[in-house]
This record gives structure tokens, C-alpha cells and sequence, in this order.
């Protein structure tokens, strides 16, 4: 519990698993594996470990479809409004160059700022 913070509730499950087989049976056990398992495949901690176990799995697959990824020396930031003037702020100290591009000018000069 404290390594996962109570969030996980798999953990719970698999002692009380493992105690059902202790105290009352091999078979027993088994069955509380098999309805455990069935209830924890439909939470929502299910669903997002699933997630993010694809998302990893297809980073990897993009990396051997792509090739590695390559440094990145310039970026290029579209809109010079709130948004695009933060992304040019916390980007400016990572990156050499930075093209900030608005429809308007003023817009232009205050994201420089």
C-alpha cells in the first residue's frame, strides 16, 4: 500500500487470493484468482495501466518505423498570444533558435519580451 498509494487495487486483491488458498484450498484460491481477475480487467486503473502500457509499446514501434529521434536546435511557435509567449519563455533557455510568427506585429514583439 504504501508504494502504491492506495491508488492500485490489484495489490489487495492478490493477498486476499493468496490467503482464500492458504486457509481453504488449492482449488478455492483458484476460483478467487479467476473472479478477482474478472472484476479488476473491467476498473479504471485497468483501462489506464492498458494505456499506457500501448502508448509505450508504440513509442517503440514509431522509433523502429521512424528511425531515432534527431536533436532539435530550432522550433517554431505559431501565435504570440498567452500561450505562445509561454511556450517561447520556457523554450528559450533549451533552444538556440526560436521563430515566433503572428498576424500581428505588436503580438510579435510583446512575446519576444
Amino acid at each position: 500500500m504504501e508504494k502504491t498509494f492506495g491508488n492500485y487495487p490489484a495489490p489487495i486483491a492478490i493477498i486476499k487470493c493468496i490467503q482464500t488458498g492458504i486457509n481453504s484450498g488449492h482449488t478455492l484460491g483458484s476460483a478467487e484468482e479467476s473472479r478477482s481477475f474478472g472484476e479488476l480487467s473491467q476498473t479504471p486503473e485497468s483501462a489506464a495501466l492498458i494505456g499506457l502500457f500501448n502508448a509505450i509499446t508504440n513509442c517503440k514501434k514509431a522509433a523502429e518505423r521512424f528511425g531515432e529521434a534527431r536533436d532539435v536546435n530550432c522550433i517554431g511557435v505559431l501565435g504570440a498570444g498567452l500561450m505562445g509567449a509561454g511556450i517561447v519563455e520556457v523554450s528559450a533557455p533549451k533552444y538556440r533558435k526560436i521563430l515566433l510568427k503572428d498576424v500581428n506585429d505588436a503580438a510579435v514583439e510583446r512575446g519576444m519580451k
